[in-house]
């Protein structure tokens, strides 16, 4: 098992607030690729994770 910890920004170099659509897709890219991610969002954790071809 490989651990990756991938920290994003909140906004860009203006102060504007990246939209919720914005991480669901940083998410779901290694969701799809590693069959499995969580996302600590400052609460309680977040997971989408795939067994097979079930997610």
């Amino acid at each position: 098992m490989h651990l990756f910890q991938i920290l994003l920004p909140c906004a860009d170099n203006a102060g504007t607030p990246f939209g919720k659509e914005d991480f669901e897709c940083v998410k779901n890219e290694p969701a799809g690729r590693l069959q499995g991610v969580t996302a600590y969002l400052q609460k309680p954790a977040e997971g989408v994770w795939g067994h097979g071809t079930a997610s």
